[in-house]
């Protein structure tokens, strides 16, 4: 797919970052907040939160959930109050479940709601240039791939909106995530589970699978004649398919406990992303199961908000 990196406002002679509303035409003229439709699906929605004080732009935190949640779940960890309580604007998305069909549908939607983050700042008073993308669980995978790609086009072909050429995410924190290491992912009864039923892969096709990215450098998983063809479009969505050294920062957090996803995933692809040279942080929660705990997570995160958004 070409990559189509060309603002609307760039053609009419604006920059990418326009000047934002007054406070008091938001007063005026609220913009909705809740259920806002970023595709045309109708479980294509989410909800954007905006700090109590001040007028902005605010930093953005894109909030990215995991299974068989929604984009509720922020809310109910206390997430979201914490972000806008510290002056950023939160906004939580929602995303249909994938089918065997349409296996990476889940990816697509997560980066074209980033793109409507970058494509509303004159509609809502985001600071497009500090967007950082916070995923819990599948939701950590996500964000870290939005941070990581190197071509986030090849996610929004069936998107509206597109993505600036150069940083659209500042950083990227992953929760409870499995980041598709070959040697501890596919040993992962969760992880099998997700490419049995989203991807509606056999138990033999994925241990060729397993075999196969084991086998081949991750740089080669987009073009290695041992790659069938639908491999190599599964490792556009691989977050190691990508990792140069030119990423930014990553905060990984985990908790010690974790019963759906080992604690393991998180420390073998932090190596991996040391070994890279990415910014990385690796936070262990003693005793902390999958559920996001944010009493333990609030002080990493703002620490890690802080320093790269500037705040």
């Amino acid at each position: 797919m070409a990559i189509l990196m060309i603002c609307v406002l760039l053609l009419s002679g604006c920059v990418w970052q326009d000047a934002f509303p007054t406070s008091d035409s938001f007063q005026d003229s609220p913009p909705q907040t809740t259920n806002i439709a970023y595709a045309n699906g109708p479980d294509n929605i989410l909800d954007v939160y905006l700090p109590a004080q001040g007028s902005g732009p605010f930093p953005v935190v894109m909030l990215i959930h995991g299974t068989e949640v929604n984009k509720d779940y922020f809310t109910g960890t206390n997430t979201v109050q914490d972000l806008v309580a510290q002056g950023y604007a939160a906004v939580s998305i929602h995303y249909p479940e994938p089918v065997p069909t349409n296996p990476y549908s889940v990816m697509d939607d997560a980066a074209c709601a980033l793109a409507w983050i970058h494509n509303n700042s004159r509609t809502y008073p985001f600071d497009t240039s500090n967007v950082v993308v916070l995923g819990h669980s599948r939701g950590a995978a996500m964000a870290v791939l939005l941070a990581v790609i190197d071509e986030p086009g090849l996610l929004l072909g069936n998107c509206e909106y597109r993505l600036p050429d150069a940083n659209w995410v500042k950083g990227a924190v992953g929760y409870g995530g499995s980041y598709g290491v070959p040697a501890v992912s596919f040993a992962n009864s969760d992880f099998q589970k997700t490419l049995q039923n989203s991807v509606g892969m056999t138990a033999e096709q994925i241990q060729m699978l397993e075999t196969l990215l084991t086998t081949v450098p991750p740089e080669e998983w987009r073009s290695s004649p041992q790659m069938p063809e639908p491999l190599r479009l599964l490792a556009n969505y691989l977050p190691l398919t990508w990792l140069d050294g030119s990423e930014p920062p990553i905060l990984l957090v985990h908790g010690e406990n974790d019963e759906r996803t080992p604690v393991i995933e998180s420390q073998a692809f932090a190596d991996i992303l040391a070994a890279k040279g990415v910014p990385l942080t690796l936070v262990i929660i003693p005793g902390a199961f999958h559920r996001l705990n944010q009493d333990a997570l609030r002080d990493p995160l703002f620490t890690f908000l802080s320093a790269v958004t500037g705040g």
